[in-house]
C-alpha cells in the first residue's frame, strides 16, 4: 500500500484523471476505473481485487479482508463473528473495530483532525474520492487543506 499526504497553500487544484462534471460518481472513458466522489452516496461501495494467490474485498470507507490462497484458503484479516472460514461472504457486515486501512491526519497548528479514507471518524471531507480499477484502489481524502493519497494495489 502507498499513501502521500501534502499540506497545501492555497486553492487546491484537480490532479484527478477523471473530471467529475459535477457528478457524484462516474466510469472512466474506457470503463475500467469507476470513480465515487461521495463517501455518503453508496455508504456499502466495494470492490474485489484478486489473483491467483490473493483474494480482497475492499469497501469504500477503507474497511478490508484479504484471503490467501494456500492450498487451503485463509483470512489474514475478517469480520469478528465471520462464520464461513471456506469463502468470502459477498457483502460481509463491518463494524466500527473491524480490521481497515485507516489514517487519521492531524492539522498540528489547529488541533484539528480526520480519518482517510473516511472511517472511522467519519468527519465530512472537503474533497473524497474512492476509485475501483481492475487492478487497484485508489482513494483520496481532502480536508484542512491536508490531502491524503492511498493506494491499495494486487498485482493481476
Amino acid at each position: 500500500m502507498e499513501y502521500r499526504c501534502k499540506k497545501q497553500a492555497g486553492s487546491y487544484t484537480n490532479t484527478s484523471p477523471i473530471q467529475t462534471n459535477g457528478q457524484k460518481a462516474v466510469f472512466s472513458q474506457d470503463g475500467k476505473r469507476f470513480t465515487l466522489f461521495d463517501p455518503k452516496l453508496a455508504a456499502k461501495a466495494d470492490t474485489f481485487l484478486w489473483n491467483n494467490k490473493m483474494l480482497c474485498h475492499i469497501t469504500a470507507h477503507g474497511f478490508a479482508q484479504s484471503q490467501f490462497m494456500q492450498p487451503e484458503p485463509s483470512f489474514y484479516a475478517h469480520a469478528p463473528l465471520l462464520a464461513a472460514k471456506a469463502a468470502m461472504a459477498p457483502e460481509p457486515q463491518y463494524f466500527d473495530h473491524h480490521p481497515g486501512r485507516f489514517f487519521y491526519l492531524r492539522d498540528d497548528e489547529t488541533g484539528a483532525f480526520f480519518s482517510a479514507p473516511y472511517r472511522p471518524a467519519n468527519i465530512p471531507l472537503d474533497k473524497f474520492e474512492f476509485s475501483a480499477g481492475l487492478s487497484d484502489v485508489i482513494w483520496l481524502a481532502e480536508k484542512l487543506g491536508i490531502e491524503a493519497r492511498l493506494r491499495f494495489a494486487l498485482p493481476l
